[in-house]
Protein backbone atom coordinates (compact mmCIF):
# COMPACT_ATOMS: atom_id res chain seq x y z
CA UNK A 1 0.00 0.00 0.00
CA UNK A 2 1.19 3.47 -0.70
CA UNK A 3 1.96 5.63 2.05
CA UNK A 4 2.89 2.76 4.19
CA UNK A 5 6.85 2.19 4.33
CA UNK A 6 6.84 0.30 6.85
CA UNK A 7 6.94 -3.82 7.95
CA UNK A 8 3.52 -4.52 7.12
CA UNK A 9 3.67 -2.51 3.60
CA UNK A 10 3.86 -5.70 1.58
CA UNK A 11 0.72 -7.37 1.14
CA UNK A 12 -0.08 -10.23 2.93
CA UNK A 13 1.23 -9.56 6.43
CA UNK A 14 -0.09 -8.09 9.50
CA UNK A 15 2.15 -6.33 12.78
CA UNK A 16 1.09 -5.88 16.67
CA UNK A 17 2.83 -4.49 19.73
CA UNK A 18 1.82 -4.33 23.18
CA UNK A 19 3.54 -3.27 26.63
CA UNK A 20 3.79 -6.17 29.39
CA UNK A 21 6.25 -4.60 31.81
CA UNK A 22 9.56 -6.34 30.35
CA UNK A 23 10.79 -2.86 30.56
CA UNK A 24 10.51 -0.97 33.68
CA UNK A 25 9.74 2.01 31.82
CA UNK A 26 6.56 0.70 30.25
CA UNK A 27 6.96 1.06 27.05
CA UNK A 28 6.30 -1.38 24.10
CA UNK A 29 8.26 -4.78 24.78
CA UNK A 30 6.37 -7.33 22.45
CA UNK A 31 6.35 -7.24 18.78
CA UNK A 32 4.82 -9.92 16.54
CA UNK A 33 4.61 -10.14 12.02
CA UNK A 34 2.32 -12.73 10.95
CA UNK A 35 1.56 -13.31 7.84
CA UNK A 36 -1.91 -14.61 6.53
CA UNK A 37 -0.49 -18.33 5.98
CA UNK A 38 3.01 -20.02 5.82
CA UNK A 39 5.14 -18.25 3.02
CA UNK A 40 8.91 -18.92 2.46
CA UNK A 41 11.56 -17.59 4.76
CA UNK A 42 14.97 -17.56 5.57
CA UNK A 43 17.44 -16.26 8.26
CA UNK A 44 20.84 -15.80 8.71
CA UNK A 45 21.86 -15.68 12.88
CA UNK A 46 25.00 -14.69 14.83
CA UNK A 47 28.39 -16.41 14.31
CA UNK A 48 28.54 -16.16 18.48
CA UNK A 49 29.13 -19.82 19.81
CA UNK A 50 27.54 -18.59 23.31
CA UNK A 51 24.25 -17.49 21.54
CA UNK A 52 21.16 -16.96 22.92
CA UNK A 53 18.07 -19.71 23.59
CA UNK A 54 15.86 -18.01 20.75
CA UNK A 55 19.00 -18.31 18.30
CA UNK A 56 18.93 -22.26 18.76
CA UNK A 57 15.36 -22.71 18.63
CA UNK A 58 15.14 -20.25 15.71
CA UNK A 59 17.47 -22.00 13.25
CA UNK A 60 15.59 -25.16 14.27
CA UNK A 61 11.77 -23.53 12.99
CA UNK A 62 13.59 -21.45 9.94
CA UNK A 63 15.61 -24.79 8.61
CA UNK A 64 12.31 -25.98 6.72
CA UNK A 65 12.11 -22.79 5.06
CA UNK A 66 8.71 -21.78 6.11
CA UNK A 67 7.33 -19.61 8.19
CA UNK A 68 4.28 -18.05 9.75
CA UNK A 69 4.91 -15.61 12.04
CA UNK A 70 7.88 -13.72 14.04
CA UNK A 71 8.00 -13.06 18.14
CA UNK A 72 10.19 -10.59 19.52
CA UNK A 73 10.25 -9.51 22.89
CA UNK A 74 12.44 -6.57 24.31
CA UNK A 75 14.09 -6.06 27.84
CA UNK A 76 15.45 -9.73 28.43
CA UNK A 77 17.48 -11.38 26.08
CA UNK A 78 17.21 -14.85 26.71
CA UNK A 79 20.42 -15.46 26.84
CA UNK A 80 22.76 -17.70 29.44
CA UNK A 81 19.59 -19.13 30.76
CA UNK A 82 19.99 -23.05 29.95
CA UNK A 83 17.57 -25.73 29.36
CA UNK A 84 15.02 -23.31 31.02
CA UNK A 85 15.83 -20.71 28.41
CA UNK A 86 15.13 -23.28 25.33
CA UNK A 87 12.40 -24.32 26.92
CA UNK A 88 10.86 -20.56 27.35
CA UNK A 89 11.20 -19.97 23.99
CA UNK A 90 9.81 -22.77 22.69
CA UNK A 91 7.00 -21.63 24.90
CA UNK A 92 6.85 -18.32 23.18
CA UNK A 93 6.33 -20.03 20.03
CA UNK A 94 3.65 -22.25 21.04
CA UNK A 95 2.10 -19.59 22.57
CA UNK A 96 2.12 -17.53 19.12
CA UNK A 97 1.09 -20.87 17.33
CA UNK A 98 -1.75 -21.41 19.20
CA UNK A 99 -3.79 -18.43 19.12
CA UNK A 100 -2.84 -18.44 15.11
CA UNK A 101 -3.82 -21.47 14.19
CA UNK A 102 -0.02 -22.38 13.01
CA UNK A 103 2.47 -24.47 14.18
CA UNK A 104 4.95 -23.41 16.29
CA UNK A 105 7.75 -24.74 14.24
CA UNK A 106 6.26 -22.23 12.03
CA UNK A 107 7.22 -19.45 14.56
CA UNK A 108 10.17 -17.77 14.77
CA UNK A 109 11.40 -16.29 18.20
CA UNK A 110 13.19 -13.96 19.31
CA UNK A 111 14.82 -11.90 22.60
CA UNK A 112 16.76 -8.34 23.36
CA UNK A 113 18.00 -6.80 26.35
CA UNK A 114 19.49 -7.70 29.40
CA UNK A 115 21.69 -10.91 29.25
CA UNK A 116 21.44 -13.56 32.08
CA UNK A 117 17.91 -13.32 33.02
CA UNK A 118 14.99 -15.52 32.92
CA UNK A 119 12.16 -14.69 30.61
CA UNK A 120 8.71 -13.21 32.65
CA UNK A 121 6.88 -16.10 31.10
CA UNK A 122 3.89 -14.66 32.52
CA UNK A 123 4.27 -11.51 31.21
CA UNK A 124 5.36 -12.34 28.13
CA UNK A 125 2.35 -14.35 27.66
CA UNK A 126 -0.04 -11.37 28.28
CA UNK A 127 1.84 -9.08 25.78
CA UNK A 128 1.91 -11.70 23.15
CA UNK A 129 -1.67 -12.24 23.59
CA UNK A 130 -1.96 -7.98 23.46
CA UNK A 131 0.35 -8.08 20.76
CA UNK A 132 -2.03 -10.54 18.59
CA UNK A 133 -5.14 -8.94 19.35
CA UNK A 134 -3.93 -5.74 17.81
CA UNK A 135 -2.59 -7.29 14.96
CA UNK A 136 -3.02 -4.96 11.46
CA UNK A 137 -1.73 -3.80 8.44
CA UNK A 138 -1.51 -0.37 9.17
CA UNK A 139 1.41 1.84 8.88
CA UNK A 140 0.33 2.54 12.64
CA UNK A 141 1.35 -1.14 13.80
CA UNK A 142 4.19 -1.40 11.34
CA UNK A 143 5.65 1.22 13.60
CA UNK A 144 4.42 0.02 16.65
CA UNK A 145 6.30 -3.55 16.06
CA UNK A 146 9.70 -1.34 15.05
CA UNK A 147 9.10 0.88 18.78
CA UNK A 148 8.55 -2.69 20.84
CA UNK A 149 12.09 -4.27 19.67
CA UNK A 150 13.72 -1.46 20.52
CA UNK A 151 16.32 -1.62 23.88
CA UNK A 152 19.10 1.30 23.64
CA UNK A 153 18.26 2.71 20.04
CA UNK A 154 17.43 6.26 20.07
CA UNK A 155 15.12 5.90 17.12
CA UNK A 156 13.18 3.09 15.33
CA UNK A 157 14.60 2.02 12.10
CA UNK A 158 12.52 1.34 9.23
CA UNK A 159 13.25 0.94 5.17
CA UNK A 160 11.00 0.37 1.78
CA UNK A 161 12.20 -0.05 -1.36
CA UNK A 162 9.65 -0.73 -4.30
CA UNK A 163 10.59 -2.35 -7.67
CA UNK A 164 8.67 -3.68 -10.98
CA UNK A 165 9.74 -7.36 -11.51
CA UNK A 166 7.08 -8.05 -14.54
CA UNK A 167 5.21 -5.34 -14.62
CA UNK A 168 4.28 -5.59 -10.90
CA UNK A 169 5.11 -3.71 -8.29
CA UNK A 170 6.75 -5.64 -5.26
CA UNK A 171 7.74 -4.15 -1.88
CA UNK A 172 10.53 -4.78 0.03
CA UNK A 173 10.73 -3.67 3.67
CA UNK A 174 12.27 -4.02 6.89
CA UNK A 175 12.90 -3.02 10.09
CA UNK A 176 16.24 -3.66 12.61
CA UNK A 177 17.15 -2.52 16.28
CA UNK A 178 20.72 -1.67 16.84
CA UNK A 179 23.45 0.80 18.38
CA UNK A 180 26.02 -0.95 20.97
CA UNK A 181 27.85 -3.94 21.25
CA UNK A 182 28.20 -3.50 17.05
CA UNK A 183 31.12 -5.93 15.42
CA UNK A 184 31.28 -7.33 12.01
CA UNK A 185 29.53 -10.66 11.46
CA UNK A 186 26.21 -9.08 12.18
CA UNK A 187 26.14 -6.92 15.18
CA UNK A 188 24.00 -6.30 18.41
CA UNK A 189 21.09 -6.28 15.76
CA UNK A 190 17.22 -7.58 15.08
CA UNK A 191 16.76 -6.73 12.05
CA UNK A 192 13.24 -8.32 9.84
CA UNK A 193 12.49 -8.12 6.32
CA UNK A 194 9.04 -8.48 4.54
CA UNK A 195 8.05 -8.75 0.68
CA UNK A 196 5.29 -10.39 -1.56
CA UNK A 197 7.69 -11.11 -4.26
CA UNK A 198 7.57 -15.17 -4.05
CA UNK A 199 11.03 -17.03 -4.43
CA UNK A 200 11.77 -20.79 -3.77
CA UNK A 201 13.70 -21.52 -0.56
CA UNK A 202 17.05 -21.88 -1.74
CA UNK A 203 17.25 -18.75 -3.91
CA UNK A 204 15.65 -16.94 -1.16
CA UNK A 205 18.31 -17.96 1.47
CA UNK A 206 21.16 -17.83 -1.10
CA UNK A 207 20.24 -13.93 -2.00
CA UNK A 208 19.79 -13.25 2.46
CA UNK A 209 23.15 -14.03 2.85
CA UNK A 210 24.27 -12.12 -0.19
CA UNK A 211 22.66 -9.01 1.18
CA UNK A 212 23.36 -9.91 4.58
CA UNK A 213 27.06 -10.25 3.66
CA UNK A 214 27.24 -6.64 1.68
CA UNK A 215 25.82 -4.91 4.63
CA UNK A 216 24.95 -5.90 8.34
CA UNK A 217 28.08 -8.07 7.83
CA UNK A 218 30.05 -4.82 7.33
CA UNK A 219 28.93 -2.89 10.12
CA UNK A 220 30.64 -2.01 13.53
CA UNK A 221 30.57 0.40 16.34
CA UNK A 222 32.45 -1.07 19.15
CA UNK A 223 33.63 -4.61 18.06
CA UNK A 224 31.81 -6.14 20.07
CA UNK A 225 29.92 -8.92 18.87
CA UNK A 226 26.35 -10.16 20.13
CA UNK A 227 24.66 -13.35 21.40
CA UNK A 228 20.98 -12.63 19.87
CA UNK A 229 21.39 -11.18 16.05
CA UNK A 230 19.56 -12.37 13.42
CA UNK A 231 18.11 -11.26 10.23
CA UNK A 232 14.95 -12.72 9.24
CA UNK A 233 13.30 -12.45 5.62
CA UNK A 234 9.49 -13.87 4.71
CA UNK A 235 8.32 -13.63 1.57
CA UNK A 236 4.28 -14.16 0.97
CA UNK A 237 4.43 -14.26 -3.00
CA UNK A 238 1.22 -12.15 -3.13
CA UNK A 239 2.33 -9.85 -6.02
CA UNK A 240 4.45 -12.05 -8.37
CA UNK A 241 6.59 -14.96 -8.56
CA UNK A 242 10.18 -14.05 -9.11
CA UNK A 243 12.18 -16.32 -11.67
CA UNK A 244 14.95 -15.98 -14.09
CA UNK A 245 17.97 -13.98 -14.05
CA UNK A 246 17.38 -10.43 -14.65
CA UNK A 247 13.93 -10.49 -12.15
CA UNK A 248 15.87 -12.28 -9.67
CA UNK A 249 18.56 -9.05 -9.59
CA UNK A 250 16.10 -6.72 -9.40
CA UNK A 251 14.93 -8.26 -6.20
CA UNK A 252 18.36 -8.80 -4.97
CA UNK A 253 19.37 -5.30 -5.83
CA UNK A 254 16.14 -3.94 -3.97
CA UNK A 255 16.87 -6.60 -1.01
CA UNK A 256 20.85 -4.89 -0.53
CA UNK A 257 19.17 -1.44 -0.68
CA UNK A 258 16.62 -2.25 2.15
CA UNK A 259 19.25 -4.41 4.36
CA UNK A 260 21.84 -1.09 3.67
CA UNK A 261 19.95 1.71 4.83
CA UNK A 262 19.21 -0.20 7.66
CA UNK A 263 22.74 -1.04 8.18
CA UNK A 264 23.76 2.38 8.25
CA UNK A 265 21.05 3.53 10.36
CA UNK A 266 22.63 1.47 12.64
CA UNK A 267 25.65 2.85 12.92
CA UNK A 268 24.59 6.28 12.95
CA UNK A 269 22.57 5.53 16.55
CA UNK A 270 25.51 4.06 17.50
CA UNK A 271 26.24 4.22 21.43
CA UNK A 272 28.02 7.50 21.37
CA UNK A 273 28.57 7.82 17.96
CA UNK A 274 29.25 11.03 16.39
CA UNK A 275 30.64 10.44 13.49
CA UNK A 276 30.07 7.52 10.32
CA UNK A 277 33.08 6.32 8.45
CA UNK A 278 33.49 4.14 5.53
CA UNK A 279 36.28 2.44 4.82
CA UNK A 280 37.23 1.44 0.96
CA UNK A 281 39.71 -1.97 1.09
CA UNK A 282 41.35 -2.14 -2.50
CA UNK A 283 43.57 -5.06 -3.02
CA UNK A 284 41.75 -7.84 -1.55
CA UNK A 285 41.54 -10.93 -3.61
CA UNK A 286 37.48 -10.95 -3.19
CA UNK A 287 34.87 -9.30 -0.90
CA UNK A 288 35.26 -12.44 1.32
CA UNK A 289 39.08 -11.73 1.97
CA UNK A 290 39.24 -11.09 5.70
CA UNK A 291 41.29 -11.72 8.64
CA UNK A 292 39.58 -14.23 11.14
CA UNK A 293 39.57 -13.24 14.73
CA UNK A 294 40.30 -15.91 17.01
CA UNK A 295 37.83 -18.23 18.56
CA UNK A 296 35.16 -16.54 16.16
CA UNK A 297 33.43 -19.32 14.20
CA UNK A 298 31.56 -19.27 10.88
Amino acid sequence: MIGNSTITAPSGFRAGAAACGIKESGELDVGVIVADEPCIAAGVFTTNRFCGAPIVVGREHVKNGKLQAIAVNSGCSNVATGRRGIADARKTCRMVADVIGSHETQVLPASTGIIGRYLPMDKLENGIRGALANLSDSARAGHSFARAIMTTDLRPKEACVRVRISRRRVTIAGCCKGSGMIAPNMATMLAYITTDAGLNSRRLRSLLQSAVDATFNRVTVDECESTSDMVALMASGHAVRVAGTRNEKYFADALKAVCLELAYMIVEDGEGATRVLEVTVKGAKSPATRTKPPGRSR
